[in-house]
């Protein structure tokens, strides 16, 4: 009877830690899709996150836990209305000034105050075509960030935003960025 190679029980060894690792920082998945069901995202629910639909005015929300600030992160999901065709990088890029005069007027209106802009990116999901703008603001002395991404799945665009105090950033940031990259597109009704 032939021993096991060293080699073979070390990379077992290997790719249970990475499988163990992965699976304890993410919990499960989700699925996103639009009303024809065209369009479907998928992404991973991180470990002490939780996947809800229809909450806080939105069709699909990840949700932190509630964090020592009394805030909780979350990242929304909205299928729009626009076709992929006319969401080109220069639309997008026409449309950046609009958005920080509607963020200026909004900080405003709460008599808050601007920190900076976050700049227009380009394919800020790896695996789906999308365009992001995003603003800091200081509102009721918190210092928020939100991000809105652009993102053009099979034809259909989904609005992808999230919202994070900076008092969580440490805890946050990283899952939030794990999230989007976690973001994959595919037809409705294909698996």
């Amino acid at each position: 009877m032939r021993k096991p190679c060293l080699k073979s029980v070390i990379h077992l060894v290997f790719c249970t830690v990475v499988y163990l690792t992965a699976s304890s920082a993410f919990a499960s998945n989700f699925v996103v899709k639009n009303k024809t069901k065209k369009a479907v995202i998928t992404g991973d629910v991180p470990k002490d996150w939780r996947f809800e639909e229809n909450i806080l005015g939105f069709p699909y929300v990840l949700m932190s836990k509630k964090h020592a600030s009394g805030h909780r992160s979350i990242i929304s999901f909205t299928p729009t209305k626009i076709k992929s065709k006319s969401l080109d990088r220069q639309m997008i890029k026409s449309q950046v000034n609009d958005y920080k005069k509607g963020r200026l007027s909004w900080v405003e209106k709460y008599e808050g105050e601007s920190v900076k802009f976050l700049k227009f990116r380009e394919n800020s999901i790896p695996k789906i075509s999308s365009f992001s703008v995003g603003h800091q603001y200081i509102v009721s002395k918190k210092h928020f960030e939100e991000k809105s991404i652009y993102a053009n799945c099979s034809g259909e665009v989904f609005h992808i935003k999230y919202l994070m105090n900076m008092t969580d950033e440490k805890s946050d940031r990283q899952i939030i960025n794990s999230v989007l990259q976690s973001l994959s597109c595919r037809r409705g009704g294909e698996s």
